[in-house]
């Protein structure tokens, strides 16, 4: 079997059964894996079926997934997705895939892994980013591929694995991610869209090709890597007995797609540059899609190829929901006091480092921390402040979009926060401008979906696919919290600089010397 050997074929084949089948998109998370079936109209059909697997932590900095229970839950997602809705063996398609970025395992000639999958929130690579630092120009490293260098991506995940793991490294026949794992392992070959190779930092934007300096300087030649394709690239070649227990035909497509960033904007149709979408899951992000890559020259936000020409650029948080849940989970706080926040506090802060930091100041070493705790401090003030972090946290990436250009008419939100309708209004407060909360609740399983009925010839434009859709609720900020939340973000980012960058000058206003 080769890549895209007959594409042509296989549309052919797929378009004499349109309106008879379905296709279902495929997304595979750092938390879960999760699956929903989707009619040639760009409507679910069913409803998605997601299984999940355990993130493995300790104290070390360690953040990693076992590559069978991934397996088994992307497996488990496909046939129940199926049975759930009804369908016959045969009626899918074709399958699109999203997956997220930042992840690596490396394999053997046989395609078996050496490693478990290490996932962005791993901190163990930080150690080999000073090395790096040392051997390359970042700021030149982030021009040519929109990634600095930190922990987070693959140049600094391999080089850790070569001076921590070197008899791991020597044996490796390929480094894959979490998509193309699952590509190997199901139809005995891998790929990489270009969207999941530039989100692992090894792309290099303008020529679309494997960055050489990295390479040089990791000792790794590119035949030990994926072969880049576009979105649009199928696989086939299911084994008869894994399709039989999928059931899917050994045949359907598996159409390559892109990284789950990419596919959540395009799953919320927010494809022009004056919708944003900002998303909070176990992370959190702020992205744009453009026409051409577009890059911070300050190094504080990422460009990612996202598909057909189109880009990524953002930032993101490590710690989103993973916050939240660390705070309930500490405070053993109830389903009911879950969603219950204290009362605005302007001097009680929380930086939300716990796995460190993303955009925009990339700071792998940074921790979290609670400033201004008093005798009167509950654990609903606790839990506002870790929030109030969070979107702290986002509001830095909208404002440095802002002052690169960007002109918003709209923010759309997305992810498991927009079931906490205190942490939405929050949200609206922090940014100080209204937050709508999109109708889409599976943005980059139905991207996936999207992108495949594209290859496909099913779909003709992507404005076809997500149009201009209504808000599932608004949030508008209360003018008056919203101002205070205005010197509140300034002694965030007082607190930050004095903590993290080092510097000295006076606090922000309001901020107790005693506080630091």
């Amino acid at each position: 079997m080769t890549a895209g050997r007959s594409r042509g074929k296989i549309q052919a084949r797929v378009e004499r059964k349109k309106g008879e089948g379905f296709v279902l998109g495929l997304d595979i998370g750092t938390g879960s894996s999760k699956a929903l079936l989707f009619r040639e109209d760009g409507s679910a059909w069913g409803q998605a079926v997601s299984f999940g697997y355990p993130l493995k932590t300790d104290a070390m900095g360690r953040a990693e997934l076992d590559p069978r229970d991934v397996y088994r839950a992307t497996c488990r997602a496909i046939r129940e997705c199926q049975a759930r809705a009804g369908l016959k063996p045969g009626q899918v398609r074709a399958i699109g895939l999203s997956s997220a970025w930042h992840s690596l395992v490396a394999v053997d000639e046989a395609g078996k892994p050496l490693t478990a999958i290490l996932t962005w929130a791993d901190t163990r690579p930080s150690r080999a980013v000073a090395r790096l630092r040392s051997q390359l120009d970042g700021k030149a490293i982030h021009r040519a591929t929109g990634c600095p260098l930190h922990s987070i991506y693959l140049p600094a995940k391999i080089a850790w694995l070569r001076e921590e793991r070197e008899e791991i490294f020597r044996r490796a026949a390929r480094f894959l991610s979490v998509k193309e794992y699952i590509l190997q392992t199901m139809l005995g070959r891998a790929v990489v869209d270009y969207s999941v190779a530039s989100g692992a930092g090894l792309l290099d934007l303008h020529s679309r090709r494997y960055h050489e300096g990295l390479l040089r300087t990791l000792d790794l030649s590119s035949d030990r890597l994926s072969p880049l394709v576009e979105f649009d690239e199928m696989l086939q070649g299911l084994p008869a007995k894994e399709a039989e227990e999928l059931y899917l035909d050994p045949e359907v497509p598996w159409v390559v797609g892109t990284g789950d960033g990419a596919a959540s904007n395009l799953g919320l149709g927010a494809l022009q540059e004056e919708e944003l979408a900002l998303m909070i899951g176990t992370s959190g992000a702020v992205r744009l899609l453009v026409e051409g890559p577009r890059v911070d020259e300050e190094g504080r936000l990422f460009t990612y190829y996202a598909f057909a020409g189109r880009y990524v650029f953002g930032g993101a948080i490590n710690n989103g929901g993973l916050a939240r849940d660390w705070i309930v989970r500490l405070l053993r706080l109830s389903k009911t006091e879950e969603d219950r926040l204290g009362e605005f506090k302007p001097d009680l802060i929380f930086l939300p480092y716990l796995t460190g930091q993303r955009c925009p100041g990339w700071k792998e070493q940074a921790r979290a921390c609670f400033l201004g705790l008093a005798l009167d401090t509950g654990r609903e003030d606790l839990l506002r402040a870790v929030l109030e972090g969070v979107c702290f946290s986002l509001r830095e990436i909208v404002e440095i979009l802002e002052e690169l250009g960007g002109r918003f008419r709209r923010i759309w939100a997305s992810g498991g926060f927009t079931g906490s309708r205190s942490w939405c209004q929050l949200l609206a407060d922090v940014l100080g401008r209204p937050v709508d909360v999109h109708p889409e609740p599976h943005a980059s399983v139905r991207g996936a979906a999207l992108l495949a009925m594209k290859a496909l010839g099913w779909i003709s434009s992507w404005e076809e696919a997500g149009g201009e859709r209504e808000a599932a609720a608004y949030y508008r900020p209360d003018p008056q919290l919203s101002l205070r939340y205005e010197e509140k973000f300034a002694r965030f980012r007082c607190a930050y600089r004095r903590l993290y960058q080092g510097e000295r000058e006076g606090p922000a206003p309001g901020l107790a010397a005693k506080v630091l």
